[in-house]
């Protein structure tokens, strides 16, 4: 018989059944099932292996639409930005001339400005002058007449402003050199 697979002899029982050496002495019976049972397990793995591809296929095209959509909704974005604000212009070195009886911008000459009310203090604070001057360290401080007033608006919440007028008095020292010069005021 040429060429036909050689078979043991009727009733031989191999004495390595459960554990043979050629094997890496695992039993020849499982090694033999594995050998029948691999070709429908490598068939469901492959069948696995496209079924993934097919999901990493569809994963792309999803990625490329979204990437299309998101450049397409950037260009929409930056359409409107540029409707909404003027692009920035350099504006010429020279004033642009006014035609003749064209008028000027801004309030007629001669308008008085518009301020605010000032409003009325609802507390009164008076800061007293410091002991030191915050410019030379000294301590001799003569007082001068002149007082100076802060008011300070604080929205309290709910809405109700409060105002508060602060009186600081202010100090020179003696012995300060920068008196000359008109710095060393101390507040």
């Amino acid at each position: 018989m040429a060429g036909s697979t050689p078979r043991p002899p009727p009733g031989f029982q191999c004495p390595y059944e459960r554990r043979c050496p050629h094997l890496d002495t695992m039993s020849a019976q499982w090694v033999l099932g594995e050998y029948r049972r691999r070709p429908a397990r490598e068939d469901g793995l492959w069948m696995h292996v496209d079924a993934r591809g097919e999901d990493v296929r569809e994963a792309n095209r999803r990625i490329k639409e979204l990437e299309k959509e998101n450049a397409t909704l950037k260009a929409k974005l930056q359409a409107v930005h540029r409707r909404q604000f003027k692009a920035n212009r350099a504006r010429p070195a020279v004033a642009p001339q006014r035609q003749a009886g064209a008028k000027k911008r801004g309030a007629p000459v001669g308008h008085p400005p518009w301020r605010r009310a000032v409003p009325q203090a609802d507390h009164l604070v008076e800061v007293p002058a410091p002991a030191v001057c915050s410019h030379c360290g000294g301590t001799h401080l003569e007082m001068i007449e002149e007082v100076t007033e802060h008011l300070a608006e604080d929205i309290v919440l709910p809405p109700q402003p409060v105002t508060t007028n602060g009186i600081l008095k202010t100090h020179f020292a003696l012995n300060c050199l920068s008196r000359a010069a008109g710095r060393c005021m101390s507040r």
